[in-house]
């Protein structure tokens, strides 16, 4: 399971689920523009409050890139 950190007004987030999604990929959103709350959450886990970013076994990323998401996932 994938955890993702994004605002549905942020295009690259938006981009990210999609991206996900399509390759049906779980992942749990947690929405930073509804629950303003969760950006102080982000920082603690992470270490900063970029958009998007993303958990996965572990490690945390940031931002929409295609090659380091295909070489995460395995997917194309």
């Amino acid at each position: 399971m994938v955890e993702v950190y994004g605002k549905s007004t942020c295009a690259r987030c938006l981009m990210l689920t999609r991206w996900l999604d399509e390759r049906r990929i779980r992942f749990e959103y947690k929405d930073v523009g509804k629950y303003p709350e969760l950006i102080e959450e982000l920082r603690l886990k992470s270490g900063n409050s970029s958009l998007p970013q993303y958990c996965y076994e572990g490690h945390w990323y940031y931002g929409f890139d295609i090659q380091r998401l295909r070489q995460i996932f395995k997917k194309e």
